[in-house]
């Protein structure tokens, strides 16, 4: 999984020198292939026109804000949860406290975000 966009870590479309597209990573049939058509059609379609020569690089991880601290909340936290179910790790509370709209990944991408949770708890199992 990627930490900043919806999608796995190995996979984006990059923009070549020539103006073709091309996805990178593997999992894909088209995976490594030119894409001359993709900049033309979102031109033409979506009346966007992406600029080759402006990459928009990624201002990710965002400043994330310090948790709220409530060390009677967390000693009882901890008292009845495995050592690994609880963590204040910045970078695993921003990825639990987004959305994952088109909104929320250009917020942390290349804006900020005001709160994320303090503290992120997973479950002991996800089975029903």
């Amino acid at each position: 999984m990627s930490s900043d966009v919806w999608g796995f870590r190995d996979t984006a479309f990059t923009i070549l020198p020539n103006g073709n597209v091309t996805l990178t990573g593997s999992r894909y049939a088209f995976s490594g292939s030119e894409l001359p058509d993709v900049m033309p059609w979102m031109n033409h379609v979506l009346g966007v026109a992406v600029p080759i020569n402006d990459p928009h690089d990624s201002k990710f991880p965002p400043e994330i804000p310090a948790p709220v601290e409530n060390k009677a909340f967390l000693f009882a936290a901890q008292q009845i949860l495995a050592h690994d179910a609880i963590t204040n790790d910045p970078l695993v509370r921003l990825r639990h406290g987004h959305g994952h709209t088109l909104h929320a990944m250009y917020a942390i991408k290349y804006g900020g975000v005001e709160r994320v949770p303090d503290l992120v708890v997973f479950p002991e199992t996800s089975s029903m």
